[in-house]
């Protein structure tokens, strides 16, 4: 009678399914050091980003942004905000280096801005007036 009866998790439908959660969870796990490896390198180039997510979501957002640190050696923090979790190297403002850069990117995307947007510290005198046409101008 001993010969009949074996553990559950010897029987071959539960060996299959251990093995399939198995190969589930390394695609988990590669999937979240893929999405980490992308955030490491946002977090490389620019220093910080907000990742976005549900409130459920946050705790393994959290996690992300800390390995994507991980990645690069640096101290991260994030923070819960309205869209999602940001994340920024709390470091970088220690390196000159990266100071010139976020400055540099800084100037050119605010030039950019007021070149394109006439409302703000006077009209550009490229772009004629979107007034000019109205209705109520004839």
């Amino acid at each position: 009678m001993s010969d009949n009866i074996r553990h559950i998790h010897t029987a071959p439908t539960a060996k299959a399914h251990q093995r399939a959660q198995q190969q589930q969870e390394r695609e988990d796990a590669a999937r979240f050091e893929a999405r980490a490896q992308a955030i490491a390198a946002i977090l490389k180039e620019r220093g910080a980003t907000v990742i976005t997510c549900t409130r459920e979501e946050w705790t393994p957002t959290r996690r992300l942004g800390r390995r994507a640190g991980e990645i690069i050696n640096r101290r991260v923090r994030t923070k819960a905000v309205e869209t999602g979790i940001a994340v920024w190297d709390t470091e970088r403002e220690t390196n000159p280096l990266h100071q010139r850069l976020d400055e540099r990117r800084a100037m050119r995307i605010m030039a950019a801005y007021y070149k394109e947007n006439p409302l703000s510290f006077g009209a550009n005198p490229d772009r004629p007036d979107p007034d000019d046409d109205a209705p109520g101008n004839r």
